[in-house]
């Protein structure tokens, strides 16, 4: 039994492969991702929630975008799945995509992952939308090299950046607006956030289809998918488990090489 572990600067996803790219998964925030006691209790949750025995994991495989973390999910992983080997996406294994970006250790590894996914499952060339703590838009060539992409900052900390910078607004959940027009404050927040984020998307998605020599696919996922599928006319696919896709392939590529 393989278990994948996306770590994002806000929350951390937890995968157990199952059969035909199926995966039962779970979120828990990444800040209690460093504190042992706290973060076996949530995962025994969890795990006693999908009827899996910790001891039947036989690989854990993760994906950090938080480095001062690795070492302890590293630690905590393996008092909880005693039977497991431990591989961190980058250092034990790689992406396994060519990386064209000028300093290529400052790409995050989700975002390779998330590459490695849609050229391996789609096609290419493609772009690749992450509805994260920050939105990325990616960029993979036709011969499949990761070439780029833009970042701006994401909903959650555009909604948190509003709050903590103005006497006045109030903070909010993501949610969908009522309408473009907003009549009070929550709903013209929510209507500048999410289809300001639309079109901001769309229009990059426009942009960026430029940069290469034929049409590419569109592939989106993140945390805040669910919300803007029905705002984004750009995009092709919505695709809520990509980065746990990403790290099975990076696993299974560098498991089988070995071999």
């Amino acid at each position: 039994m393989l278990l994948l572990v996306d770590i994002g600067n806000s929350s951390t996803t937890f995968g157990i492969s199952k059969v035909r790219n199926k995966y039962f998964s779970w979120h828990s925030p990444t800040n209690i991702t460093g504190k042992k006691n706290l973060f076996r209790k949530t995962q025994l949750k969890y795990l006693k929630k999908g009827g899996i025995d910790p001891d039947k994991v036989k690989a854990v495989v993760v994906c950090s975008v938080v480095p001062k973390l690795n070492v302890k999910i590293k630690e905590h992983c393996k008092d909880l799945f005693k039977n497991s080997r431990f591989f961190l996406i980058g250092k034990d294994i790689p992406a396994a995509i060519k990386n064209k970006y000028r300093k290529p250790q400052q790409v995050g590894k989700d975002r390779l992952v998330n590459a490695l996914a849609v050229k391996s499952i789609y096609r290419i060339p493609a772009l690749v939308v992450d509805f994260g703590t920050a939105i990325t838009i990616d960029v993979i060539s036709k011969k499949g090299d990761y070439l780029g992409g833009v970042i701006v900052p994401g909903i959650n900390l555009s909604l948190k950046i509003l709050y903590e910078n103005t006497a006045l607004l109030p903070l909010l959940n993501p949610q969908k607006p009522r309408a473009v027009l907003g009549k009070d404050t929550k709903n013209s927040i929510l209507s500048g956030i999410f289809y300001g984020y639309s079109f901001l998307v769309d229009g990059l998605i426009k942009k960026l289809r430029t940069t290469l020599s034929e049409a590419p696919v569109v592939v989106a996922t993140g945390g805040n998918l669910k919300i803007m599928k029905p705002l984004c006319k750009e995009v092709d696919y919505y695709e809520p488990d990509l980065t746990l896709k990403g790290i099975e392939i990076a696993y299974n590529k560098a498991i089988n090489r070995v071999k």
